[in-house]
């Protein structure tokens, strides 16, 4: 039976993600450092008739994804989908962040899409020779990578980073029977603002609520994430007005810049005066 591993699977996206590949059939491996959490989805998955593991998978470690890869073909024997889903987030100004904070972002985002994929890379292309199913790599960035707005510089370089890895990496395995996905979904109801270290609470505050009032919810992004995978799309944007806007830039850059600006000091200016 295939089978998909998804990191960052024990809450939001990954969750959502993994319960509904479930329910079309696929054996699930949940990565993830929340133990209880991890374990709580694994055991909800396996009571849909399909096979589930959960495994604790640091992926600032190139070591655990090894560990995660040796516990996935021990269970299931072999790897059909690899979701690098994990992350973090981040906003503020150039000028406002740390080296530091580049690095967390870069490692987390960025190398573990790297880490994963590279590790997992020569099994998939295994399950490619002989597999009838869809064989693939999702990378989960975001519409930030797409719309780079300001104030959000860390974030949007590392996202865009994720983006550029993809495309680059959709080239190279494709004669192998590899798919790449690219999802860049917009605001929707996720616990992303969580990990946000060193942000301003105003504006966490802000970014949570357009959040909170998005119509469009995990569930919507992980059934787009399903669709690309079986239809072998590449760039997953999920609603109406992502779409419209990443249209429009491609077409009228200048125009989406203004555009971009408008909303940028409408955001920023409740950040700085609360109101």
């Amino acid at each position: 039976m295939k089978t998909m591993v998804i990191t960052g699977g024990a809450s939001g996206l990954g969750r959502a993600l993994a319960t509904k590949a479930a329910e079309q059939g696929w054996n699930i491996a949940i990565a993830d450092i929340n133990d209880e959490a991890g374990e709580a989805a694994a055991q909800e998955i396996a009571q849909k008739g399909v096979k589930s593991l959960y495994h604790h998978c640091d992926i600032s470690q190139r070591s655990d994804f090894e560990k995660l890869l040796t516990a996935v073909l021990n269970q299931f024997g072999r790897v059909d989908v690899l979701v690098n889903n994990a992350g973090v987030a981040s906003a503020g100004f150039l000028s406002e962040t740390t080296e530091a904070e580049w690095e967390r972002l870069l490692q987390l985002n960025v190398m573990s899409c790297v880490r994963g994929s590279h590790v997992f890379l020569p099994e998939l292309v295994k399950s490619g020779k002989t597999a009838d199913n869809p064989v693939a790599i999702v990378n989960v960035a975001s519409l930030a990578a797409l719309m780079l707005a300001p104030g959000m510089m860390s974030y949007n370089v590392a996202k865009a980073s994720v983006l550029a890895f993809s495309e680059s990496l959709r080239g190279e395995v494709d004669h192998q029977n590899i798919h790449v996905v690219a999802a860049c979904p917009g605001f929707f109801k996720t616990n992303l603002v969580s990990s946000m270290d060193g942000v301003n609470q105003q504006l966490k505050d802000r970014i949570e609520s357009w959040m909170q009032r998005s119509d469009f919810t995990a569930e919507d992004v992980a059934s787009d994430i399903l669709e690309a995978v079986e239809k072998r799309r590449f760039l997953v944007l999920c609603d109406g007005p992502s779409k419209k806007l990443n249209r429009i830039k491609r077409w009228f850059p200048e125009y989406f810049y203004r555009i971009k600006m408008k909303r940028a000091s409408r955001m920023f200016k409740v950040s700085e005066d609360g109101s």
